[in-house]
């Protein structure tokens, strides 16, 4: 609740013309000096005359009347110039002049002034700050004792007069300093609670992690300093890998990366450099400094986390992302260059490993056709309005349709039909994989429960994100319950990288999968840099060669690489399907490689439901169960 002002107080705020923003010490000094110069100067004076004591016509009394003059002028001076300790020097001064004029009239006069001086430096001593309090009591103290030995030299004073002199004199001295050790604490009160409010201060505009600048002084920096200090560079910095290392290792571990890495990109940006932490994984950094340039600040940021960071789980390696932007204009727009470097920071998410790209005019309509699709196709996924094609797969030996594998399509009806490969990407980046991949799953199950055969398997990708989101075994038991088809009819397609990245918890996931009896399939095998060494322990039961493969497979380092693979899969117990066959001549290769089965444009393009539907009408059922049944030498648990 707000204090209420007295009416005299408010008179002497406007009077004073005191800020409204004025602090509460700076209205009470004010509203002390104005009552001190108003009331008491004029109320001595007035005691004076009345003892009779002032000639008007005495160089005595025009001195006094000069000081008490010069006590009402400081009220002037503070309402005029608005300078309160100014003022209250000039109060001062103008009380030292008027009591020695009031002294030189007679002992009662200097005594009168005596007693309103005395007490002077307890007034003030809350007024100015405790230096100048114990400088007044200091001149004061001389002053007292200047008049008492000139008052005795020239007798005009007796020794109880010089003893009443000289117990005024102490008494004036014990308040002076008695308020200047109270003015003094009440200074280091003051200076201990602006160190707490600085302190307060850094720690709001400080990110407690890792100690570098954090999202507020960012904010505070576009909206005042970016206007006036030179702004060379301003980078966007984004861990790639982040996420999985939090749900592989735990977020302490996930602590200790970011730690580290804000103290090397510190490092990396110099003296000229700021760091700033706007959240999770993502880092800002603005240099005002001519050099390094943009290639030399990129080289160093992606350098600077080259080496592995050690933590208490192992060794992490960490991809950035890095975008940059330079300035090139008169005028700052802090706004734009960070949707700059941001757009830049996207195109260089698009690239394998630690990348910087520097901004230029010809990634921004790239980036804005990307965030269109993003709020495009994250109403797509609302609507439940992505199309499902279906691609058949076919056993080698019999040529039978052994299953088939969903494919998302989307047509839209602003941008037209939007290939997988663009807007996959653009989901993983926008945080809409997961949910698009459980759209994707829901609506292949709904569409092919009407006609897929026992003996078939539905193939469905899910990515990593998705495999590793919290409840997506449960997910998955929940659909299939819901549906007419059986576990075993249902087999999930990862990438051998999504294993690998997290590998732990892949395995963990996977194998619950299993045990409800669904098949996994590791897709696009080959392509990864540890495929060999972890196949063995890997609860997987179909290998898919990457199309890649397929396509040079007239190269003889191909057939080689192939036949590995095949044998390698058999030795495991498992299956090998090869993708991307278009061509009689490599399904022959296929054969003759020991493969088992193959999808590609030789047999079909991807198909409607309808036509798939259509496509098993006639069809007879040779077997109870899938061809890609979990009971493999390899489907044992692995920890």
């Amino acid at each position: 609740m707000a204090r209420r002002v007295s009416p005299f107080h408010k008179f002497v705020d406007d009077f004073c013309r005191t800020p409204a923003t004025a602090s509460s010490s700076v209205r009470a000094r004010t509203r002390a000096l104005f009552t001190w110069t108003t009331l008491a100067a004029p109320l001595v004076l007035f005691v004076l005359l009345a003892a009779q004591k002032m000639d008007l016509s005495a160089p005595a009394s025009q001195v006094a009347i000069l000081g008490y003059a010069g006590m009402a002028a400081s009220i002037l001076y503070l309402r005029y110039f608005q300078s309160l300790e100014q003022a209250t020097w000039i109060f001062l001064l103008s009380s030292l002049v008027a009591l020695g004029g009031s002294a030189a009239l007679s002992v009662d006069g200097y005594m009168v002034s005596l007693i309103f001086l005395s007490v002077t430096p307890v007034k003030f001593g809350l007024i100015l700050n405790w230096r100048q309090c114990l400088k007044f009591t200091v001149v004061l103290v001389a002053f007292y004792s200047a008049l008492t030995g000139g008052a005795m030299f020239f007798g005009e004073a007796d020794f109880t007069h010089a003893m009443s002199l000289v117990t005024f004199g102490i008494s004036a001295m014990g308040a002076g300093l008695a308020t200047t050790a109270y003015a003094y604490r009440t200074k280091r009160a003051s200076l201990h609670l602006e160190r707490k409010n600085k302190e307060i201060e850094r720690l709001l505009l400080q990110d407690p992690l890792t100690g570098v600048l954090n999202r507020r002084a960012f904010n505070a920096l576009k909206n005042t300093e970016m206007q006036r200090r030179p702004i060379h560079l301003l980078a966007v910095i984004d861990l790639d890998n982040f996420k999985s290392i939090n749900d592989q290792h735990g977020h302490d571990v996930g602590d200790e990366v970011l730690t580290e890495f804000a103290a090397r990109l510190t490092e990396a940006c110099g003296s000229d450099g700021s760091v700033y932490r706007l959240g999770g994984d993502e880092f800002v950094v603005i240099s005002s400094a001519a050099e390094p340039s943009a290639e030399a600040l990129g080289i160093g940021i992606c350098e600077s986390i080259d080496a592995h960071i050690v933590t208490s789980a192992g060794v992490i390696q960490l991809d950035v992302s890095v975008g940059i932007t330079k300035l090139e204009r008169s005028v700052v727009d802090p706004d734009q260059m960070f949707r700059e470097a941001d757009i830049a920071t996207y195109e260089a998410k698009q690239a394998s490993g630690s990348t910087w790209v520097v901004y230029n005019s010809e990634l921004r309509p790239k980036h804005e056709r990307a965030d269109k699709l993003a709020s495009l196709l994250r109403t797509a996924i609302e609507r439940a309005s992505l199309d499902i094609a279906f691609q058949p797969q076919y056993q080698i030996e019999s040529q039978a349709i052994v299953g088939f594998e969903a494919l998302a399509r989307w047509q839209t009806s602003e941008l037209g039909q939007i290939s997988p490969g663009e807007f996959i990407p653009i989901a993983e980046s926008s945080n809409l994989i997961v949910e698009l991949d459980k759209t994707v799953f829901r609506n292949a199950i709904n569409l092919a429960q009407d006609w897929l055969m026992r003996d078939q398997v539905l193939s469905i990708n899910v990515s990593g994100q998705t495999l590793l989101s919290a409840g997506f075994s449960d997910f998955v038991e929940r659909q299939v319950r819901a549906s007419v088809l059986g576990f075993e009819q249902i087999q999930i397609e990862i990438t051998e990288t999504q294993i690998l990245t997290n590998r732990d918890k892949a395995i963990e996931v996977c194998n619950r999968l299993r045990e409800m009896g669904l098949s996994i399939a590791l897709d696009d095998f080959g392509t990864g840099f540890s495929s060999l060494s972890y196949l063995s322990n890997l609860p997987v039961n179909l290998l898919k060669i990457d199309r890649s493969f397929v396509q040079g497979c007239d190269s003889l380092s191909n057939q080689k690489i192939m036949r590995s693979i095949a044998g390698l899969a058999r030795s495991l117990g498992l299956c090998v399907m090869i993708e991307g066959v278009e061509r009689d001549w490599q399904l022959e290769i296929a054969s003759d490689l020991g493969c088992n089965f193959v999808q590609g444009f030789y047999f079909s393009r991807p198909l409607s439901a309808e036509k798939c539907a259509h496509l098993n009408g006639d069809r007879r059922v040779t077997q109870s169960k899938s061809y890609f049944s979990v009971e493999t030498p390899n489907a044992q648990s692995i920890g």
